[in-house]
């Protein structure tokens, strides 16, 4: 039951990094620093979100916890190994691990 809903969670960092990958590349390096983290929030709990409602018998309020959980997780990265989050690999599957470990389903 737990993969159930710590899952979608990861799926949708997965769906936002390859779907606003460019855009969040574009927005570090022009803007950087508090524009940057809008604009990568915003992207990161809407495609979090979509992504786990889209699975069956899934609650919105369970799936915006998850999220909000996924997020406190990936939010004090560093603008690089967010961005370096669109690449498969050692970094993506630490944060993946993290995010599971640390937001259960509740």
């Amino acid at each position: 039951m737990r993969a159930k809903f710590v899952v979608p969670a990861a799926v949708g960092v997965v769906c936002l990094l390859l779907v606003g990958g460019y855009f969040i590349v574009k927005s570090a390096m022009e803007a950087g620093g508090p524009a940057f983290e809008a604009s990568f929030e915003k992207s990161f709990r809407s495609s979090c979100v979509d992504a786990a409602l889209k699975r069956p018998g899934a609650q919105e309020a369970v799936v915006r916890r998850q999220c909000d959980c996924a997020y406190d997780v990936v939010r004090p990265l560093p603008v690089s190994e967010k961005i370096a989050l669109n690449q498969a690999g050692e970094a993506q599957t630490r944060i993946l691990t993290e995010i599971q470990r640390r937001c259960p389903a509740r």
